[in-house]
């Protein structure tokens, strides 16, 4: 007696592989890790502030470098609710590094062991990712507008603002290669 599953599983060809999804999220990931390891995320760097998700230092001329929230105005007027929001931003921003390996792994896994639901898993990474930074730099520019020039922001916040967008992107692609195997899997039952 012949087992049909072993049978249809043998005339299945083996999936295919898009490596630039692949490569895409590598570089992703390595974007993320300098703007908010190598640069210690460190958004914005102007004549008044050095302002990161876990710093704000005014500086001066005549008084240096002072690193106190509590000369921040907003901290000093919203208390509570600006502590919430920078651990928002923190998260935000932060949440994302973990996702996107995770992404790349459920995307390499799924085209390894042609497995649709872990692609969708993979899908949802990203779009998560891609969210959570999109929402982490909505804040953190709203928190320290007073503060934000395209002049005073450093590289790793328009990395950021790059990384949100490529994981778009990303998530897009990897999308389309799901629906494409699915709709060659499907063309070659119908045969």
């Amino acid at each position: 007696m012949v087992n049909l599953s072993t049978v249809e599983h043998s005339t299945r060809r083996p999936p295919r592989c898009w490596p630039p999804v692949a490569i895409f999220l590598v570089f992703i990931l390595t974007q993320q890790l300098y703007a908010l390891i190598v640069l210690q995320g460190q958004l914005v760097s102007s004549t008044e502030a050095i302002i990161s998700p876990f710093n704000f230092c005014l500086q001066g001329q005549d008084v240096g470098v002072i690193c106190d929230d509590q000369r921040n105005n907003m901290a000093a007027t919203a208390g509570v609710l600006v502590y919430i929001l920078r651990v928002l931003v923190i998260m935000s921003l932060y949440i994302p590094l973990v996702l996107v390996p995770f992404a790349l792994m459920a995307f390499l896994f799924a085209v390894c062991c042609d497995d649709r639901g872990v692609l969708w898993f993979s899908v949802s990474c990203q779009v998560a990712s891609s969210l959570l930074m999109l929402v982490g730099l909505c804040v953190f520019v709203g928190l320290h507008f007073s503060y934000v020039s395209l002049a005073g922001m450093t590289a790793g916040y328009y990395v950021c603002v790059f990384v949100n967008a490529e994981l778009a992107t990303a998530a897009v692609l990897t999308w389309m290669t799901g629906r494409r195997e699915l709709r060659d899997e499907t063309t070659a039952y119908d045969n």
